[in-house]
């Protein structure tokens, strides 16, 4: 039947750790390497969590017999969990087991567990220590508000204007004209503006032409599985928006026909991955088919079969439908 690989959390499930549990396997635990593979990129993981295409070989050491189960298990921590996990959502991970000394080697796909949490968990909690400074410097502002006591003396100041007052009538005497030349000064300018407005003006409105350009991109941007949102938004939004509209079955795989056609090829493999995670069937079904070398068919975004990927697939959906016969047939003879 092959080995098993699952990365399962701690007891306490402290973030960034989980045990590396491997069942199934027959040979030698001493002088153990292990590669893991991205089944969306190709790429191998390297140490300091950097993917690239060249394989590297992690030391597996620190097995010991698992609890309540033939396998065995060893701890790992966020230099290869942090990963996993940030790739999880849009890819599954090939991981092969290596004994150089005895020339076996074994590989299987890795089942993350939905409890593991990333090492960026622990940073969470110091997050509320800065609010507290602020609240003394707001208390501090109002010092400045007893200023506003002055204007009160510069109020007093308005007794003195008795004695002034009498020298001010004698420019008003000078001034005397100024008011009939601002009188007539209004009176024209009220009959000019009275003559203006009665002028009939042709209104010049050309607005009708702005409304109807801006129209048809609304309706475009609110269809979020078609192809023009495909190729308008980053791939991660365009996967997101569509998932929320909820399509079908047949509609979401409609989409990812038209995704790995224009070889959107990220696209395809999320919308595949997101809806054969959760259950879906006949998602996780044609996503199994397209790594089966029974029927695969070559793309540019599945170029080869990868048995032990279909088996993974089938895997899961034995998991939400154990009576699959189907499914439960290609498991069994892609693990022979």
């Amino acid at each position: 039947m092959g080995i098993k690989v699952d990365v399962l959390p701690l007891s306490e499930n402290t973030p960034g750790q989980g045990w590396l549990r491997i069942s199934g396997w027959t040979g030698a635990s001493e002088g153990l390497e292990y590669s893991l593979q991205s089944s969306q990129s190709r790429d191998f993981l390297h140490p300091g969590k950097q993917w690239t295409n060249v394989v590297h070989w992690f030391q597996l050491s620190g097995l010991v017999p698992a609890e309540g189960a033939d396998a065995l298990k060893a701890q790992i921590g966020p230099e290869l969990i942090d990963p996993l996990l940030a790739a999880s959502g849009s890819a599954n991970f090939r991981i092969t087991l290596n004994n150089p000394g005895q020339g076996q080697s074994e590989a299987s796909m890795v089942r993350l567990d939905k409890q593991l949490l990333t090492s960026i968990a622990l940073t969470g909690v110091k997050a509320p220590e800065p609010t507290p400074p602020a609240a003394p410097q707001t208390v501090q502002l109002p010092e400045p508000v007893p200023v506003i006591e002055a204007p009160a003396q510069t109020a007093q100041a308005p007794a003195t204007p008795d004695p002034v007052a009498e020298p001010a009538t004698t420019p008003a005497k000078k001034n005397r004209w100024l008011l009939p030349l601002l009188l007539i000064v209004l009176l024209a300018l009220g009959a000019g503006i009275w003559w203006f407005m009665q002028q009939p003006k042709p209104a010049v409105v050309e607005e009708p032409a702005a409304p109807t350009t801006p129209q048809p991109t609304p309706t475009a941007q609110t269809q979020p599985c078609t192809l023009e949102s495909m190729k308008s938004q980053a791939e991660l939004a365009f996967v997101q928006s569509c998932l929320q509209k909820a399509p079908d079955s047949a509609a979401l795989l409609e989409v990812i026909n038209v995704a790995k056609a224009n070889k959107h090829c990220e696209v395809a493999q999320r919308l595949y991955a997101n809806r054969a995670q959760n259950g879906d069937i006949q998602i996780a079904t044609a996503y199994a088919h397209e790594y089966d070398p029974k029927y695969h068919q070559a793309s540019e975004c599945f170029k080869e079969p990868e048995a032990a990927t279909a088996a993974y697939w089938y895997e899961t959906i034995l998991g939400f439908d154990p009576t699959n016969a189907d499914a439960k047939q290609r498991f069994e003879e892609l693990k022979q």
